[in-house]
């Protein structure tokens, strides 16, 4: 009888051994794909701006406005859907879900291509002092290629395939890296913002070449089409206003920056963010792990099971990305000099500015998962409506006034408003009910 019960227990220790062991591995290919991303994306501002100059930086971020558009609206419609939902399949659906999931971002792709088209279009008609006529074309094979390869790298995490999305992405970023720095050394003579699009949109076509021998099995069933538009849209509907609110928390934010203050500042405002997004390492680590595990727990110990693990995870993984944010703060100016070169050497006071934002957003972040967790996702309707409507009002009567320091006033502004939404989602009656 002992020995049974002994042998019992180690065979639940070994259990727990391999579970823990496999959250380990999972989270440490989150971290590592993460600072490929991060770093990559990093090292191809500092090249932007180092050779191309403060101005032609600004017109670049101006440009990415059209990629992080469509990237916004990728995470309110697929992303955030299949990585909170995915799990929840059947085993014998798994398949036919994917197939679902792959018509939604083929159409979504497309549809994102034509609206970016027709914005840098339109804004080249208003502003063509931007020069932003020349881009449109890269800009839209960027979004197009660039959806696609941010699919798969999510694809795979979603379905515990880390280290394919990491060889996704080392081989997306790998490329871009390379192939940007032998240009910006190289041949100068054909360097410009146009082509720095091409280079990256190039590299996320190999990156999705690379992932589709190893995608897996998928079919199209029209059943399953039906019920998962239909579950992904009741999911989804609450976030569209959100993909809206951080497109808007950016796009008002820099253009009214650049249409009161100009390119330079404008590129000063986009190194400053740069440098502060260094802490991306960790925060897109902690979304690659939060939803799948935070809707785990839920769907397992319901409420009970998500406080145990906003208390286990959540908080002191957090805790550990504001003490960056403070740390960078502090050597903000010194770090924006010696990254992106003398011409940035006046703008240290923005790195500061736009870290103390940063925490605002990190907080207000963990409490839009845990309520995607609990499939809540109502709160983050009204929470992005209301940052929407703020941004888009005080954006530019506020860069007017203040300068600089008005588009990090509005930037805080937004991220309390939306704080204070979301937070509506936490009230003893509506966790009472659960």
């Amino acid at each position: 009888m002992a020995l049974t019960l002994n042998h019992r227990l180690a065979l639940d220790l070994l259990s727990r051994l391999k579970c823990q062991a496999g959250r380990a591995s999972y989270i440490n290919w989150a971290v590592a794909d993460q600072v490929i991303v991060s770093g990559v994306s990093f090292l191809t501002t500092i090249l932007v701006a180092r050779f191309l100059g403060i101005e032609e930086f600004g017109r670049f971020a101006l440009a990415w406005l059209g990629v992080f558009f469509a990237q916004n609206f990728q995470l309110a419609l697929v992303i955030q859907p299949m990585m909170t939902i995915a799990r929840k399949q059947p085993r014998k659906e798994i398949s036919a879900y994917t197939g679902s999931v792959i018509l939604h971002q083929v159409v979504l792709s497309l549809l994102a291509v034509v609206f970016v088209y027709a914005g840098v279009s339109a804004a080249e008609m208003i502003r063509p002092e931007w020069q932003l006529g020349q881009l449109a074309i890269p800009i839209s094979l960027l979004v197009l290629t660039g959806q696609y390869a941010d699919f798969v790298r999510r694809f795979f995490f979603t379905f515990d395939r880390p280290s394919v999305a990491f060889l996704v992405d080392l081989t997306r970023y790998g490329a871009q890296a390379v192939s940007l720095a032998v240009m910006f050394i190289f041949f100068r003579e054909f360097a410009s913002v146009a082509t720095a699009l091409y280079v990256i949109s190039t590299s996320s076509l190999l990156a999705l070449l690379v992932a589709i021998p190893v995608f897996g099995p998928f079919r199209f069933e029209m059943s399953n089409m039906q019920n998962t538009g239909l579950r992904h849209w009741k999911f989804a509907r609450w976030l569209i206003p959100s993909a809206v609110a951080t497109w808007c928390r950016e796009n008002f934010v820099h253009t009214a920056v650049a249409a009161v203050l100009g390119l330079s500042d404008l590129g000063a405002l986009r190194a400053a963010q740069q440098l502060v997004r260094m802490v991306n390492v960790l925060i897109q680590a902690f979304e690659n792990i939060v939803p799948m595990r935070a809707g785990a727990a839920f769907a397992g110990k319901g409420f009970a099971g998500l406080v145990d693990f906003i208390d286990v995870f959540i908080l002191r993984y957090s805790a550990v990305i504001a003490l960056v944010l403070a740390a960078i703060a502090l050597v903000g100016g010194k770090l924006l000099t010696l990254v992106y070169g003398a011409e940035f050497s006046n703008y240290g006071q923005y790195v500061a500015a736009y870290a103390a934002v940063m925490v605002l957003y990190l907080v207000r972040n963990s409490f839009a998962m845990v309520l995607r967790a609990m499939e809540r996702t109502v709160f983050e309707f009204f929470a992005s409506v209301s940052g929407a409507a703020i941004i888009t009002l005080l954006a530019l009567p506020l860069v007017t006034a203040f300068g600089m320091a008005g588009a990090f006033i509005s930037l805080a502004i937004f991220e309390c408003v939306m704080l204070l939404c979301l937070s509506f989602g936490f009230s003893a009656r509506r966790v009472a009910r659960m």
